[in-house]
């Protein structure tokens, strides 16, 4: 699931989207806003987060798809998107898989975790 945060109105409002593989925007405003104008919701959204996600047992995390989703936000304005994520992306689009190999370690073929499981995040880059 992809969840959606409106600033628009009276508070922050979530909108979740169960469908991974046809990420769209659930409303077209709202979702990107001005800090200074918007200041008080993005403030209660952050405060209200721990609360909203407290008894939350779903735990994968869908990076590939919020990637699209952000991207579809601020396609129109362009700039620069940072991401950070404590965990690896495990459903959805650009799925990683944990690739710690101990056995490898000081073998000669170590230098293979290294490397990219995927080309989905460089291709997203070049978006």
């Amino acid at each position: 699931k992809v969840h959606f945060y409106s600033l628009n109105g009276n508070g922050p409002r979530m909108q979740v989207l169960p469908d991974l593989e046809d990420v769209f925007l659930p409303e077209p405003r709202g979702l990107l806003v001005n800090l200074a104008e918007s200041r008080a919701n993005v403030d209660a959204l952050l405060q209200s987060l721990p609360s909203m996600h407290e008894k939350t047992e779903d735990v994968e995390a869908a990076l590939g798809p919020a990637l699209e989703a952000a991207y579809q936000v601020t396609k129109h304005l362009g700039g620069k998107l940072s991401v950070f994520s404590a965990t690896l992306p495990s459903i959805g689009a650009g799925r990683l898989m944990n690739r710690d190999n101990p056995n490898k370690l000081g073998k000669p073929d170590e230098h293979k975790l290294l490397l990219a499981a995927t080309e989905y995040y460089k291709e997203k880059a070049f978006q």
